[in-house]
């Protein structure tokens, strides 16, 4: 949320202080090491401006939101399957862990997205037997979720932004043999009921992997070899540029997060990683 103070310039004058421009970062997966990297400033245009190090997290990292100034993720553990809320370090201070001993506690939770309107940390979990999303919300204390409800067959969430409003927009990837979900959709995710709108078809060649809406610049983005802007009228994205890739296939955004204007701390790129 965006917090705007008056601050007096004179005795009758008031005016709202310069704010910093949100920063959006992302967590890219490089196939060919296996290795994972924090983009610390991922810039308007889809330019790396500032990168953390490289880490190799037990499995990876799927799904990326921001808490008041917070950068939290959703973490696959290779050895165990499970799937965990954790927290990833932006600053040189700051240090990661998972949030809890739990695991979420669903599988293949891929997507998570805090919704400041609600104050609910919302995430998406897909059974790959039965073909259905299940929507969660995850406690930020814990890191354990519960389900509030699944959406139609066939409906994969891969990637959930928040809108300033409290809309819950969701991304697919394509799955089953239905021509109609063989191509990557824009989904407006209700939760009371929980219910997918469909909005319309992405028009990218492969899926977005994740999404934000990007404060500074007013719009939803999402992310996977390039950056694109979502039209969460029609569900079209267009290019904005960058490249996420090396010369490997599945390189690539596949968690995607905004800080808001003035939410500390100043993000700097971490001296290390410690999440498990």
């Amino acid at each position: 949320m965006r917090l705007y103070r008056l601050i007096a310039l004179s005795c009758c004058v008031l005016a709202p202080p310069t704010l910093p421009a949100a920063d959006l970062f992302g967590v890219n997966f490089r196939a060919f090491s296996g290795q994972f990297q924090l983009f610390v400033d991922v810039e308007a245009d889809g330019a790396v401006s500032r990168s953390g190090p490289l880490f190799s997290p037990a499995g990876g990292i799927y799904g990326a939101t921001f808490i008041d100034g917070t950068f939290y993720c959703s973490e696959y553990d290779g050895g165990s399957g499970d799937y965990f809320l954790g927290t990833i370090p932006h600053t040189g201070s700051a240090t990661g862990a998972r949030v809890g001993a739990q695991a979420i506690g669903f599988p293949n939770v891929e997507a998570i997205a805090w919704c400041p309107e609600g104050e609910t940390l919302y995430g998406a979990s897909f059974e790959f037997t039965t073909h259905i999303t299940t929507i969660l919300t995850i406690d930020p204390e814990t890191g354990v979720g519960t389900a509030i409800g699944t959406l139609p067959f066939d409906v994969w969430i891969v990637a959930l932004a928040c809108g300033p409003d409290g809309t819950l927009y969701g991304a697919t990837a394509p799955f089953g043999a239905d021509v109609f979900f063989s191509v990557p959709r824009l989904y407006e995710i209700g939760t009371s009921p929980v219910e997918a709108t469909h909005i319309g078809p992405l028009g990218t060649t492969l899926p977005l992997q994740s999404m934000a809406w990007d404060g500074a610049n007013e719009r939803l983005v999402g992310a996977f070899e390039e950056l694109y802007s979502i039209d969460t009228a029609t569900g079209a994205a267009s290019l904005v540029g960058g490249d996420f890739t090396t010369t490997v296939s599945g390189d690539g955004i596949y968690a995607l997060a905004s800080i808001d204007p003035g939410d500390p701390p100043d993000p700097t790129p971490p001296d290390a990683w410690s999440l498990k």
